[in-house]
């Protein structure tokens, strides 16, 4: 917040929500996100002003989005609860994952925010009733790509994840020290 008195033709930046400003023009999209029913976790839905004009002391400013956004469906789990996600997103250069905290929706349709991307391939890992269920989709060869651009939703759906092993605890056994 700035009481005060402004001069014209001073430059003023302006963050929303403020937590994600890091510095000049850099951002931090959360790495942990709690979205809603119908949008993106409000901490992660961050904007920036990018023009400001200053008139008779009054601010106006136009805000743009610095995140892209995703909706993404998972199918195959109706009746069930899921508590999280987490979506791993692999570009050529650059990873970004993202953990959901999806308890309490009962919908299987979550949206994150993250830092635009062109999908190589992604996975999804989701936490059904305490059991991990897991899918690697690769971008190769699909018809259709997938990539997250600045202020715009991509949409797309997630089958057949499969339940993943957790290997059981390798049992040790107690040697002295002659071996026997």
């Amino acid at each position: 917040e700035y009481i005060g008195d402004l001069d014209p033709g001073t430059t003023v930046t302006i963050c929303s929500p403020d937590d994600a400003w890091s510095g000049v023009n850099t951002f931090a999209i959360p790495s942990e996100q709690t979205p809603l029913k119908n949008s993106v976790d409000p901490l992660a839905h961050i904007l920036k002003s990018d023009v400001t004009e200053i008139v008779n002391n009054t601010i106006s400013a136009t805000m743009n989005h610095v995140a892209a956004y995703g909706k993404m469906t998972i199918n195959g789990f109706d009746g069930k609860s899921i508590s999280s996600v987490k979506v791993e997103l692999n570009g050529e250069s650059e990873n970004h994952t993202y953990t959901l905290d999806v308890a309490g929706l009962s919908e299987h349709t979550y949206w994150f925010a993250t830092e635009a991307i062109n999908v190589t391939s992604f996975t999804v890992t989701a936490t059904v009733d305490d059991v991990l269920y897991s899918k690697t989709v690769d971008m190769e060869g699909k018809s259709k790509p997938l990539a997250f651009n600045i202020g715009k939703v991509s949409t797309f759906s997630v089958s057949d994840l499969q339940a993943v092993v957790v290997p059981e605890a390798p049992l040790f056994t107690s040697a002295t020290a002659d071996g026997a």
